[in-house]
């Protein structure tokens, strides 16, 4: 694989990075306004606060993988 192809790939990656981190925020505000409404959807309160806490992880490592990404991309 030439630098070329090499870059291609790393600016797809960054691509599909960004669109998890963005599904991954949805989520997040999804997941609050459920807790907000009291609306768990057969789970208990305590479990969708779980729910909740590991959306916002998800959001933290999609963050730090497109910051990485990019910044191997600018080097």
């Amino acid at each position: 694989m030439d630098e070329f192809d090499e870059h291609l790939i790393k600016l797809r990656a960054i691509d599909k990075i960004n669109a998890q981190l963005i599904n991954a925020q949805f989520y997040v505000e999804d997941s609050k306004r459920d807790l907000k409404d009291g609306l768990y959807g057969g789970v208990t309160r305590r479990e969708q606060e779980l729910i909740f806490e590991g959306y916002k992880i998800e959001v933290h490592v999609f963050e730090y993988i497109l910051n990485t990404l990019q910044e191997d991309v600018a080097n």
